[in-house]
């Protein structure tokens, strides 16, 4: 599969990593901010400003890959701010008349500058062989805010589920386990629509509100998701959409079921999840941590150490799924605190010195424990 690396010549942009990598018919666009072409912030304290700023500059990328906004198949959002999230909203509408695409948006506390409240990342299509999903009668204007689910050959991308029923109303309050239960049976109806189900699952990502929620809810997932685990990611972020949120997931499947689970080379199997697993070329790799083969914390405290030690394990993972980190192609980061953004960029430098994926990097509440000071997820592509 061919690797096309994407940067605007006529705006200044950062060096350590690419605008977007096109992959065959795939683009992958790292999360855009509010820079202007002379890399200045624009809209200083103005959301609205911002997320319109933000969304031109992911059509101008989209524009140098062949596509446009209409070819977007999955956002992701990143507000510092849930007061901000209406902005976003009515921004994608406005671009959106029909079905949007599948999309997810989180609260996090901060972005890799102070001055940033948006960030958005995308995934787009130049097939004409792509369609959104939403359950019949669904309402134009849930449609055109998000679409359920979007389809691109056999990849589906299911936007973030929160507790809701089918009539999108809030269940579970206050109960992280029945929100748990109402958010897996939400993602398998929306795969239902492309013919998949649970099991045809490569890739989920969870986002919790609380560190305390994750044993309840990481037991409800073992429950309901079936045994043969797909990659994933449990991330804590400062909020979602609604207050009364406690989780909220997203998952990438297979509509045909063809997924592969690449097993750890150590002895002993993750528990809940694997290491990475493969939709025909595509390998979509779980947030690596910074711990080694007996899961002892590497580096405690030291976010270069941690860096260092995450980027050596995803390497671990690459080659035994047969690529190496030439092949990859996206990665995104969460960090513990907004002060560890140079020391990581330092080390990715060193990990992808020439031709660096796409890439997003956002501060978060925090990660599965408090020893882990970054996790790192990433997207290759086999040849």
């Amino acid at each position: 599969m061919a690797i096309e690396i994407i940067n605007p010549r006529d705006a200044v942009r950062p060096a350590y990593y690419s605008q977007a990598v096109r992959v065959d018919d795939t683009v992958y666009v790292s999360g855009q901010v509010a820079w202007d072409r002379k890399g200045v912030v624009v809209g200083k304290g103005d959301i609205a400003a911002q997320v319109e700023q933000v969304f031109q500059n992911l059509a101008d990328v989209l524009k140098l890959a062949g596509g446009g906004l209409e070819n977007v198949v999955k956002l992701t959002a990143f507000l510092t701010n849930p007061l901000f999230y209406r902005a976003f909203r009515e921004a994608r509408v406005k671009r959106y008349p029909g079905d949007a695409p599948a999309s997810t948006a989180l609260i996090v506390p901060a972005l890799a500058s102070p001055e940033l409240l948006v960030e958005v990342e995308a995934i787009a299509s130049l097939s004409r062989n792509r369609r959104y999903l939403n359950q019949p009668g669904r309402p134009l204007e849930q449609r055109r805010n998000f679409s359920q689910a979007a389809q691109t050959g056999d990849v589906v991308y299911v936007s973030g589920h929160a507790a809701v029923d089918r009539e999108e109303k809030g269940v579970g309050r206050g109960d992280v386990v029945a929100q748990a239960e109402a958010i897996f049976r939400g993602i398998s109806d929306d795969l239902a629509m492309a013919g998949a189900g649970l099991r045809n699952i490569a890739l989920l990502k969870n986002f919790l509100i609380n560190p305390a929620l994750f044993p309840p809810f990481w037991e409800a997932h073992n429950r309901i998701i079936p045994s043969n685990y797909p990659a994933n990611n449990v991330i804590v972020v400062g909020a979602l959409a609604s207050p009364d949120f406690l989780a909220e997931t997203e998952a990438i499947a297979s509509a045909s079921g063809d997924v592969e689970l690449i097993e750890p080379p150590w002895e002993g199997k993750p528990v809940g999840y694997t290491m990475a697993a493969r939709i025909g070329k595509t390998l979509y790799i779980s947030g690596q941590l910074a711990r080694d083969r007996n899961g002892i914390v590497i580096g405690r405290g030291d976010i270069k150490a941690q860096a260092e030690q995450a980027l050596l394990n995803m390497g671990i993972v690459l080659r035994r799924a047969g690529v190496e980190y030439r092949d990859v192609v996206k990665i995104t980061t969460y960090l513990t605190n907004a002060t560890f953004f140079p020391a990581w960029r330092e080390v990715r430098t060193r990990f992808f010195p020439s031709s660096p994926p796409a890439s997003t990097t956002v501060a978060v509440q925090g990660l599965t424990r408090a020893d882990f000071l970054i996790e790192v997820e990433a997207v290759a592509v086999l040849h």
